[in-house]
């Protein structure tokens, strides 16, 4: 058997038992959200060079690997609050230093198998922008500099060892700086700092270094530009450090300045990069370059991972594609079943704003159109059984709203242009009814505040003549409840006041439904049906100024409120969304989706490992139905030495020569080591629904030639297929 890093097949399992579904089935909130989609902008990064991965990890805690060639989301939950930067403090073992919203900083662990919280007694005061770099000869992170809540910046120099952060009392500093970059200098035993901004404004153009004992600024004759939001790595081939990216008072740096310990070269490659700010810049011990990863959402380059030699800039991969966190976009299902689309919005109040078409599939995004209708935002959208639409919304905050109609067949937009349709508006809402086969818009702002009610035949805009109605608004939620044959509206404004009244439409008229009981903030959130379980949700931040979302359902003229399940949205723009097959409701938040799984997938550890320097077991990715890229790693093995994946449906305590045996071994495969110390096995699921909730026990062993037992084991892990 020859050394391989590749995944292998596990033998079949045995055969497992098919569980009644009405056990999972039975409460829809005995559930929980489950992240999806690819790390993106405001992630960080650093290399493994144990396993030769690169680690990323973004802002929901949600932690994928790039091997160079594909990216793997892992199911390792990291920290989630603030800013955060990570740094490999020794082979396989990487930090993540946080600035939460809170006094102290946090500092966590990754060992490719799960984060820690390492909690130290001492920690840094919370600060946001510092720069960090590893002293490798001493075995020390070094921090330095960096802002508070109040973004006064900082000109301590802090130190951990590993266990613990210390400050250092030092003679000689530089200035106080935020928005600062540093990197240490293997080959001459420096941390290198460069640029960041005072606290009066003025961006430094100064260079320092820091050998452990006191801070020295360097007299440079010819220095680069001064620059915030910069980011530097150390060359380990060519002994340079590098600096890439960032902004200047005139905009920003599109250069290249690297800095030999004696004078700085500026270039500018060809083609010039984008604009990089919010992007990672690391050092890639197998390729022997520096590696940006992605920039900015600015640019062609957004989302490249670009590495760098000295003489040329290659893109060699990129994030997996995601929308760009967004504000006042809509989603639909598609016409097709269990995939939703998503169109439009803006980043905020300013440029830009999109006119893209998304595709979620269920685990990943999807570019579809990069243009067709002009970009817009608080449109409508909602799809038939032949296509998807979009109508109306604005361009621009505070411009003039459009009335035009487009269609998405699947392949290509095409305008309509029906001799009647609803006059220009923004911020109504439109919701499919299923049984009836109509689209039915309500209200919005255009040259008032609109109380109509039109419905969309695929070809024909009619306006409604109502007995009752809702009063004119704006920023209501409305969807259709498939089981009851009904339109539901919630919520809206008036300017005025929020209106929080439950509206159901049956084709012909609008219907006050009296209720005890609703949710507590009418203005801006969202609502979608569960084909699962036959209600409608609706999502909504408890205050416009939090990122705190609520939970309700609704069903049979009867709210009801539950426990947010899971970890809280990290953005304002968060929408529930609905999918017409069984992929239920997901939640949309600034690239990533969470699913509102009826069984969670599930990853845990128990039991203990054994043995000297005992393997790590990780699963690839989470355990869902229907998901080929499910399988295990087990870390920290000899490279040329076997390894063995345990697997079975019983957690046992079976002892073994000083070791325990925590999984039955119904299935055991045997592999040998790569050089970079592990060893993957794919272990794909199937879409069946009969393994929806099976529990199996894993475990990792591996050979330790010259030790007591010749082998070492690691912890279990304790899976759960979920949907």
């Amino acid at each position: 058997m020859t050394p391989t890093s590749s995944w292998r097949a596990l033998p079949a399992l045995p055969a497992l038992p098919a569980l009644p579904l009405f056990l999972f089935l039975g409460s829809a909130f005995a559930q929980q959200w489950h992240s999806d989609g690819g790390p993106r902008w405001q992630h960080a990064g650093t290399m493994d060079t144990a396993r030769n991965v690169l680690v990323v990890l973004g802002r929901d805690g949600d932690t994928h690997e790039w091997n160079g060639h594909a990216w793997r989301r892992r199911p390792a939950v990291g920290p989630r609050a603030g800013q955060v930067r990570l740094v490999e403090y020794s082979p396989g073992r990487i930090l993540a230093i946080i600035s939460p919203a809170a006094l102290l900083s946090e500092t966590w662990h990754y060992d490719g198998v799960a984060w820690q919280n390492l909690l130290p007694a001492t920690r840094p005061a919370t600060r946001f922008d510092a720069a960090l770099a590893l002293d490798t000869q001493r075995g020390r992170v070094v921090m330095f500099g960096g802002s508070d809540f109040n973004g006064i910046a900082n000109a301590d120099t802090w130190e951990f060892d590993g266990s613990s952060w210390s400050p250092r009392m030092l003679v000689a500093s530089p200035p106080p700086l935020r928005r600062v970059a540093m990197a240490f200098d293997s080959a001459r035993g420096r941390c290198v700092l460069f640029g960041g901004e005072r606290n009066d404004g003025t961006i430094d153009d100064a260079t320092w270094e820091y050998d452990g004992v006191t801070w020295q600024q360097r007299t440079v004759a010819v220095r680069p530009v001064g620059r915030v939001l910069h980011e530097m790595a150390f060359d380990a081939v060519r002994n340079r450090t590098i600096m890439f990216g960032g902004y200047h008072n005139f905009g920003p740096m599109l250069d290249i300045a690297e800095w030999d310990g004696s004078a700085w070269v500026t270039v500018v490659p060809t083609p010039a990069p984008d604009t990089h700010v919010g992007h990672e810049l690391v050092f890639d011990v197998r390729r022997g370059e520096v590696l940006s990863i992605a920039g900015g959402p600015i640019g062609p380059q957004a989302g490249a991972i670009l590495s760098w030699n000295g003489n040329r800039l290659l893109r060699i991969g990129d994030l997996p594609q995601v929308p760009t966190s967004r504000v006042g976009f809509t989603m639909a299902p598609s016409p097709s079943g269990g995939d939703a689309l998503l169109f439009g919005g803006s980043v905020g109040e300013i440029p830009p704003v999109f006119g893209d078409l998304w595709r979620w599939d269920g685990r990943r995004w999807a570019l579809l159109a990069g243009s067709g209708p002009p970009p817009r935002l608080f449109h409508g959208m909602w799809s038939d059984s032949a296509a998807t639409y979009v109508f109306g919304g604005t361009p621009a905050f505070q411009a003039p709203p459009t009335n035009d109609l487009w269609r998405w067949n699947g392949t290509a937009w095409q305008p309509l242009t029906p001799a009647v349709r609803p006059q220009a508006r923004w911020g109504g809402a439109v919701a499919f009814d299923l049984p009836r086969n109509r689209a039915v818009l309500f209200g919005g702002q255009g040259s008032n505040l609109f109380g109509d009610t039109w419905e969309f035949d695929g070809s024909t805009w009619t306006q409604m003549a109502p007995a009752q109605s809702p009063t004119p608004r704006i920023h209501h939620a409305m969807a259709g409840n498939t089981v009851a044959g009904r339109v539901v509206l919630f919520g809206g404004s008036d300017y005025v006041n929020g209106l929080a009244e439950t509206w159901e439409w049956n084709g012909s008229t609008w219907m006050q439904i009296s209720t005890t009981l609703q949710p507590n903030n009418p203005i801006g959130g969202s609502l979608a049906y569960d084909v699962r379980t036959s209600e409608c949700l609706y999502a909504v931040q408890r205050s416009n100024n939090l990122p705190d979302f609520e939970l309700w359902s609704y069903a049979n003229g009867t709210w009801r409120l539950h426990a947010w399940p899971g970890a809280q949205p990290a953005g304002f723009g968060a929408k529930v969304f609905a999918t017409t097959g069984l992929a239920g409701v997901g939640l949309y938040d600034g690239g990533i989706v969470q699913h509102l799984a009826m069984v969670p997938p599930v990853v845990a550890s128990y039991g203990n490992a054994c043995g000297p320097t005992p393997p790590g077991l990780a699963a690839a990715t989470r355990p869902r139905l229907g998901e080929p890229q499910f399988g295990f790693e087990i870390l920290r093995t000899a490279a040329g030495q076997p390894a063995a994946l345990i697997g079975g449906l019983q957690q046992v305590a079976v002892p073994l020569s000083g070791c325990t045996l925590l999984a039955s071994p119904e299935a055991v495969l045997v592999a040998v080591s790569n050089g970079g110390g592990s060893v993957g096995f794919a272990v794909p699921i199937p879409s069946l629904t009969s393994l929806l909730g099976v529990t199996l026990f894993w475990q990792g062993a591996a050979l330790r030639p010259g030790s007591p037992n010749g082998f070492a084991m690691s912890s279990g892990l304790r899976t759960v297929i979920g949907d």
